[in-house]
């Protein structure tokens, strides 16, 4: 790594080279206890664009407090890969596999069980009640037939529902993947080496994603030329369940991969299910007659599982608002760090902060209480809101940001 250039309290230095050193002149009979700002401009070419190593300067003195903020060129995003540190925040992981283990990780884990719960019950209704109402005797449109197909598709759109409701709290899960990184050491010993690795890659989804799905082709097509059938059966298998995995690796692909499910859902239950439903003959004079009032009975009672089931999942409510899992506008949160510069102007403190917070969707991040003023503030505002929290007896109004979306900022 060389060094460009160097500048002392903004005036430009001439670095001299001792050795493997390189020594700052820094201003004689100055004061020995001020703090002096020391501005270095250094070079490092690496030789594998997509793979950047990055080592800081090694001093001959302790540093109180070192921080590294690595930013990407434009359309491009940089992923941690190892080195002496780790980011601020621990390794962000965005990936499908992620989402669905914060989900069943955190405060919404047992309504998200419910759900889950709900959907393999009422669809499992489904297939027993459908392949009920099209066992052989039973007559196209007779009783047993139209209800049992009623039931079937009650239970199917309760799943619908129980499913939208798993896909709504994902979404509240989903975290846009940062496209820098930020390092910070409390002591920097003298002579200690940092360096860290990152991958340098377009900010895009690339071909490590899609290429699950093009094994799901293949063995799909691999499925349509076999004769055997049991290889017939595991392919098509292999395919759905190679579908699964990229959605779930793709960046917040977890509502993708109920896209998956659903499709799934639909063409090997839904539709073999209506189409044994449509097969069933019209009249046959060998079902017994008896079993009108055995298919009542049963029917009924199905029906009564299924509104036991839709009372249960009503009370798991969808409205933001009301669900106490789910954080409220006015929870404030604590940011994870704060770094400020303070300086005092005659009877003024004026201050820049820097602030890192991993915000959930909904919580708030007080800023200032009066009398302090806010001159100027930098954050994305397409997913945070600066409001005005109300005035209270305990403490006057404050400013605070909003989160719209679940995310890690720099504000």
């Amino acid at each position: 790594m060389a060094l460009w250039s160097a500048t002392v309290n903004g005036a430009s230095v001439v670095p001299v080279t001792d050795g493997a050193a390189n020594l700052i002149p820094l201003p004689q009979h100055g004061d020995p206890n001020a703090i002096m700002t020391l501005d270095l401009k250094l070079a490092s070419r690496s030789t594998d664009s997509g793979r950047v190593s990055v080592a800081a300067p090694v001093v001959a003195a302790p540093v109180m407090l070192a921080e590294w903020k690595l930013e990407p060129d434009t359309q491009q995003r940089l992923t941690y890969s190892k080195g002496s540190l780790t980011p601020v925040g621990g390794i962000s992981d965005v990936s499908g596999f992620a989402m669905v283990g914060r989900l069943f990780a955190g405060d919404q884990s047992w309504a998200a069980t419910q759900r889950v719960l709900a959907i393999v019950i009422l669809l499992a209704a489904t297939l027993v009640i459908w392949r009920w109402a099209a066992q052989p005797g039973v007559e196209r449109f007779a009783h047993r037939h139209l209800l049992g197909g009623l039931a079937g598709i009650t239970a199917l759109v309760m799943a619908g529902a129980a499913l939208a409701q798993l896909a709504s709290m994902l979404q509240d899960q989903r975290m846009d993947p940062p496209r820098d990184l930020s390092f910070l050491i409390p002591v920097q010993q003298a002579g200690t080496a940092l360096n860290v690795e990152v991958l340098n890659a377009p900010d895009k989804i690339t071909v490590g994603f899609i290429w699950p799905v093009l094994l799901a082709l293949v063995a799909w097509a691999y499925a349509w030329v076999s004769d055997r059938a049991s290889f017939k059966t595991g392919a098509v298998l292999a395919g759905w369940l190679l579908l699964a995995w990229a959605a779930l690796r793709a960046p917040n692909g977890a509502p993708l991969f109920l896209v998956v499910f659903v499709c799934y859902v639909l063409v090997n239950t839904v539709a073999p299910g209506l189409r044994r439903l449509w097969q069933v003959p019209h009249g046959n004079p060998a079902a017994p007659e008896a079993e009108g009032g055995a298919a009542t009975a049963v029917t009924g009672f199905l029906l009564a599982g299924l509104v036991w089931i839709n009372t249960g999942c009503a009370g798991i409510t969808t409205d933001k608002g009301t669900d106490a899992s789910l954080p409220s506008a006015n929870e404030p949160a604590l940011a994870e760090t704060v770094a400020q510069d303070i300086r005092i102007e005659d009877k003024f403190a004026i201050a820049k902060a820097t602030i890192r917070w991993p915000a959930q969707k909904g919580q708030s991040l007080p800023l200032l209480f009066q009398p302090a003023v806010l001159t100027r503030l930098s954050y994305p505002s397409n997913s945070l809101q600066l409001v005005q929290s109300p005035t209270t007896k305990e403490k006057s109004a404050a400013q605070q940001l909003l989160a719209l979306k679940a995310g890690v900022y720099e504000i």
